[in-house]
Formats: structure tokens, C-alpha cells, sequence
């Protein structure tokens, strides 16, 4: 779980150097931007599967990952690096 918090930690920084090096291309500006929405609503949804095992929610995390699982959000990352 460590190793989990320290890569999402490093991400959105990350992002975030791509998009000054990209700032003088509108259309990967463009991307950058929606790779870095993308990202840290995949982070945050994690987060919470995360919160609610640690608070012995397990059952409740698990059955909310399977109804909910982020699939699409994660096709989308995908696509922008297409």
C-alpha cells in the first residue's frame, strides 16, 4: 500500500511537468489537461475503496469496486496516450 501512496503522490506532479513542457501545443495542452483530470479522479476513487478496508468497511469496499469499478475512466487514460 506504501509503494501505491508514493507512485499516486508522484502522478499528478508528473502531469503537471508534462503539461509546461507541452504548454505551446494547444491540442496536447489540450490532452495533458484532461490526462490530469482523468488521473486524479482514478486516485481519489482508489482513495476511497482504500478508506472504507481501513475502516472495516471491506465487504462494503469490495461490493462498491464491482459496481463502480472505474473501468471506463481507465480506458479513457488509455486512449489519450493512443
Amino acid at each position: 500500500l506504501m509503494t501505491y501512496r508514493d507512485s499516486s503522490a508522484r502522478l499528478i506532479p508528473a502531469i503537471d511537468r508534462i503539461r509546461y513542457m507541452v504548454a505551446d501545443n494547444p491540442q496536447q495542452s489540450g490532452r495533458a489537461a484532461q490526462l490530469k483530470a482523468l488521473t486524479q479522479r482514478h486516485i481519489a476513487g482508489m482513495n476511497e475503496t482504500i478508506d472504507m478496508v481501513r475502516s472495516g468497511q471491506a465487504s462494503r469496499a469490495r461490493l462498491e469496486f464491482d459496481l463502480n469499478s472505474d473501468n471506463r475512466t481507465i480506458e479513457d487514460i488509455r486512449r489519450l496516450s493512443d
